[in-house]
C-alpha cells in the first residue's frame, strides 16, 4: 500500500476532519518528565458529569472456533463481557472541551498558552492555540443548533515531534491497526520495553493524569506499542524497501520514506491507546460511513509519551453520561449473537473466504429524538476476499446486545 493510501486511511479515520496547522518548534526537557503533568483537578462546580468509576470486572476473552462451510468460517475471541453478563443504557452529551479546560491542560503539562483564536466555518467551531515550549492545539466541535453531529477533535502536540512518528505508518487508530496490519510496521513495536526516561507503568499513569484534567477519567487501555530508536531505524529500511509500501502511482526514492542514521534515545516512546469506559466496557472506536442518521465516529484517546512528557495527543469523539436510561440487564449471549452474524454471511456469495476474526462488546451511540443514547452493542470483525485471494478486506457488523437485532 503506498504512502498515499496511509493518508486516506487516516483521513477516513478522523471523519474528513481537517486539522489546523502546527508550528515545529522542540520543546525544552523537563528537570523530570514525570512531573511535567501536575494532577491539578478542574473545579467541580465547571467540571461535566462523569461516567461512574465503579466498573464491572471484564470476564477473561473467551475463543471460538466453527467451520461453517468452506466458504465460511469463525476464528474469533469474544472479548469485553463484563463477568455479570449485563449492560445498561445511559444518556449522554458529546463532550465539548471549553477554553478553561484546555487551558488548565496545558498549565498541568507544565506550560501556558501564549496565543490563541476562536473561529468557526459556519458548521464547526475551532479554538486553536501555541503555547510557551513550541507546542501548539487544536480544538473543534460542531456549532450547537447548526452541527448536532457529535464528532469533536482535540489535538495537543510539538509538530516536529509528532511527525517523527506519524511519518511511518505506526499507529493512527486502533480501528485501522487491527484492519490493515500488513500495510503498517505498527507490529514491530509490540515487544514490552522500558525505557530510560520512565518505565510503562509511570508513564501510563502520568498521561492518565493529564487527560483527568480534560475530564476524562474513565478510560480502559486498548493498546501498548513501544517505540524504541533501535526498531524505528530498522522500520524505516523495511519502508523504504518492501513493494506493500510502494506508491500507488510512479516510483519513488526509497517509496518516499525518509531513511535515517542518527536515530537515538531522543525518539524512544510510549504509544498509549485509550477507549472511553462504560460500565467497564469500552465506547466503539469505530468509524462507519453508513450510520443511522450520519457518519459513525468512534471515540479514542491516543497519547506518545516521551522524555518531554505528552508529546502528541489526539481526543476522537468524548462523551459526557448524563443519566441511567434503562437499568443494566441481561446482554444477549456471544453465542446467540453470532447466530445473527452466521446467518447473513451464510448466504452471502458476493464475499469469499469470509472469516468472523473478532466478536467485541463495546457501547455505540444512537439518536433517540433530540437525545443521544449509549447502547451496548456486539461488534464482529470479518475479513473476506473478492476476486484477487490474495487481498483481504475487513468489514465490521453489529447486533444489538439487548435486542439481539443487527444494526
Amino acid at each position: 500500500m503506498a504512502k498515499n493510501k496511509w493518508s486516506q486511511i487516516g483521513a477516513l479515520l478522523l471523519a474528513a476532519a481537517c486539522l489546523a496547522g502546527c508550528a515545529s518548534t522542540k520543546p525544552a526537557a523537563p528537570a523530570n518528565p514525570l512531573q511535567a503533568v501536575t494532577a491539578a483537578a478542574p473545579d467541580a462546580a465547571s467540571a461535566p458529569a462523569q461516567i461512574p468509576t465503579e466498573t464491572a470486572a471484564i470476564a477473561e476473552a473467551t475463543h471460538v472456533e466453527e467451520v461453517i462451510d468452506e466458504n465460511f468460517s469463525i476464528d474469533a475471541d469474544i472479548v469485553g463481557v463484563p463477568e455479570n453478563g449485563m449492560a445498561g443504557v445511559y444518556t449522554a452529551s458529546p463532550a465539548k472541551l471549553t477554553k478553561e479546560r484546555i487551558q488548565e491542560f496545558v498549565r498541568a503539562c507544565g506550560n501556558d498558552v501564549t496565543s490563541s483564536k476562536e473561529s468557526d466555518d459556519g458548521s464547526m467551531a475551532y479554538y486553536t492555540g501555541e503555547c510557551t515550549n513550541g507546542y501548539t492545539f487544536t480544538n473543534m466541535h460542531g456549532i450547537e443548533g447548526v452541527n448536532n453531529h457529535p464528532y469533536a477533535e482535540f489535538q495537543y502536540s510539538d509538530t516536529a515531534r509528532h511527525r517523527t512518528y506519524y511519518d511511518y505508518p505506526i499507529y493512527v487508530g486502533e480501528e485501522d491497526y487491527v484492519t490493515n496490519p500488513d500495510y503498517s510496521v505498527g507490529w514491530m513495536f509490540t515487544e514490552p520495553k522500558e525505557f530510560a526516561f520512565a518505565s510503562e507503568q509511570e508513564a501510563e499513569q502520568a498521561a492518565r493524569d493529564a487527560l483527568a484534567v480534560l475530564g476524562l477519567t474513565d478510560l480502559m487501555l486498548l493498546r501498548t506499542l513501544y517505540i524504541d530508536h533501535n526498531t524505528m531505524a530498522e522500520a524505516g529500511k523495511l519502508l523504504a524497501t518492501d513493494e506493500r509500501f510502494a506508491p500507488i502511482m510512479g516510483e519513488e526514492e526509497n517509496n518516499g520514506y525518509k531513511l535515517r542514521d542518527d536515530w537515538s534515545e531522543e525518539e524512544d516512546a510510549y504509544m498509549f491507546s485509550f477507549a472511553i469506559s462504560v460500565d467497564g466496557v469500552p465506547m466503539s472506536y469505530l468509524y462507519d460511513p453508513n450510520g443511522a442518521t450520519a457518519a459513525y465516529c468512534g471515540s479514542e484517546v491516543v497519547v506518545w509519551y516521551t522524555k518531554y512528557g505528552i508529546t502528541s495527543l489526539h481526543v476522537y469523539t468524548p462523551w459526557v453520561l448524563q443519566e441511567e436510561k434503562s437499568a443494566p440487564e441481561q446482554l444477549v449471549s456471544a453465542q446467540t449473537a453470532l447466530e445473527v452474524v452466521k446467518e447473513k454471511y451464510r448466504y452471502d456469495f458476493y464475499r469469499t473466504d469470509k472469516k468472523v476474526e473478532e466478536f467485541r462488546l463495546v457501547y455505540r451511540y444512537v439518536q433517540d429524538r433530540s437525545q443521544w443514547l449509549l447502547r451496548p452493542t456486539w461488534a464482529a470483525r470479518v475479513s473476506f476476499s473478492h476476486a484477487d485471494p490474495g487481498v483481504r478486506f475487513c468489514e465490521f457488523m453489529y447486533v444489538d446486545a439487548l435486542t439481539g437485532k443487527e444494526l
